[in-house]
C-alpha cells in the first residue's frame, strides 16, 4: 500500500493508500464535486486518522489532489 503526501491546511500530511483510492474514485466518475470530495474523505478516513475539526481541510486538499491525478491544473494551495 502506498503513502503519499499531500499539504492539508499548510501543512504536509502522509496518507496510507491514497494512490490506490484515487484509482477507486476516478472509476466511479462521473460524480460532482462535493460527491467525490466525500468519497474521497469516507475512502481515506478508513486508513488514516483524521482530526475532526481538520476533516473539512483534509476534504478540500483530497479533492485537489484528486484534479491533480486527473490531469487537471490546480494550484497548490487552492480550497474548493
Amino acid at each position: 500500500m502506498s503513502v503519499r503526501q499531500i499539504l492539508v491546511a499548510g501543512v504536509k500530511v502522509g496518507l496510507v493508500g491514497l494512490d490506490e483510492i484515487l484509482e477507486q474514485v476516478k472509476a466511479m466518475q462521473p460524480m460532482s464535486d462535493d460527491e467525490t470530495a466525500q468519497k474521497l474523505l469516507e475512502l481515506t478516513s478508513k486508513q488514516n486518522y483524521m482530526t475532526p475539526s481538520r476533516r473539512e481541510d483534509h476534504k478540500c486538499a483530497l479533492l485537489r489532489e484528486f484534479k491533480r491525478f486527473m490531469g487537471e491544473d490546480v494550484p497548490p494551495n487552492q480550497a474548493y
